[in-house]
């Protein structure tokens, strides 16, 4: 059959106990591989990550919510997100944004004019005020 345990225990530098071990392994699953490892199962297969990656290129304004229910993947948000990878996230920055309303839109325009305004003064400022370079340093 092959050789004696106590040889090959010399030969890989192990005990017999995992020699026997590793037999009876290979035994029972008839090969000399790792067994399956356990872990949380995998939520999306390779199929509704394909079903996803279509859906984003085809609409890419879609949001998130309408992505999942197309798609019929019954998971969060952040699983899609992971599943779809850091080269499609991007698509989706103007869909976290608030929208504004049309008032607020003015009011936030009269408030960077009001900024841009008193940056203005304070460039005039800081020109009329001259230092020698002695004090600076």
């Amino acid at each position: 059959m092959g050789l004696k345990s106590s040889a090959v225990t010399s030969e890989f530098g192990c005990t017999r106990q995992t020699v026997y071990r590793t037999v009876k392994r290979a035994r029972e699953l008839n090969h000399f591989g790792s067994r399956p490892r356990t872990g949380r199962p995998k939520k999306l297969n390779r199929q509704i990550k394909r079903c996803l990656l279509r859906l984003v290129r085809g609409f890419p304004n879609i949001y998130f919510r309408d992505l999942i229910e197309v798609s019929g993947a019954n998971v969060c948000i952040n699983t899609v997100r992971r599943a779809l990878g850091p080269n499609l996230r991007r698509k989706w920055r103007r869909c976290k944004r608030i929208r504004l309303q049309e008032k607020d839109v003015k009011e936030r325009l009269q408030i960077a004019r009001n900024y841009r305004q008193k940056d203005q003064e304070l460039v005039e400022v800081c020109a009329c005020i001259s230092l020698p370079y002695d004090d600076l340093h």
